[in-house]
């Protein structure tokens, strides 16, 4: 009875079907979760109760678990509230006592927001890593060749670069492609685009 209370109020969704997928058991977080009272699910499968393409994840993992001789892992998507959510689940398949498979136990837990921060922090380490990479495609410039790549980034010409700085185009042409081979760029726009993105003034 304990037990029982104890599964009924976890905010992990608890489920229990037998081996043709209909629904024996689910607690309160997975009435809440999927909007659906344990009346309207009881008795049916997730083909009843899911769009045809969750309902054939769902059927297949819990075959899997039902077959395997080890507790199944996986990840499993279902829309809440209009979203689509990613929930960890593992599914373990029950037998009796003949040892004959006789239907699946279930635990899910939405991983969404976690595997979002996951996904936001490799984003920021690859940023990163990439401003680190072009710092150091910065630190092979001469002086003269770095102002004449900040001048670029304003917008100026060849010959306004070179009036700027008292030089020939010709000499503002050979720095730009000095510039362009050590910063492993192909045309200007790439290194100007390059160097707004890693907000280098």
């Amino acid at each position: 009875m304990l037990l029982e209370s104890i599964i009924e109020d976890v905010p992990v969704l608890v489920f229990i079907k037998d081996v043709e997928g209909a629904y024996l058991y689910v607690n309160k977080a997975y009435e809440r979760v999927t909007e659906l009272d344990r009346k309207e699910i009881l008795g049916r499968t997730d083909t009843d109760l899911f769009p045809p393409e969750l309902a054939d994840t769902y059927r297949g993992n819990d075959l899997l678990a039902i077959n395997g001789e080890t507790p199944l892992q996986s990840e499993e998507p279902l829309r809440v509230e209009g979203e689509e959510r990613t929930f960890a689940v593992i599914k373990s398949g029950i037998t009796g006592t003949r040892k004959e498979p006789i239907g699946v136990f279930g635990l899910a837990v939405d991983i969404t927001d976690s595997l979002r921060a996951e996904h936001a922090r490799g984003v920021d380490r690859q940023r990163l890593a990439s401003a680190r990479f072009f710092g150091q495609l910065l630190d092979s410039l001469t002086p003269q060749e770095a102002r004449v790549l900040s001048l670029l980034v304003e917008g100026l010409s060849d010959s306004e670069i070179a009036e700027r700085l008292g030089l020939t185009s010709g000499t503002i042409r050979q720095h730009v492609s000095h510039v362009l081979k050590k910063l492993r760029k192909q045309s200007r726009t790439q290194a100007v685009v390059e160097m707004l993105k890693h907000r280098i003034p």
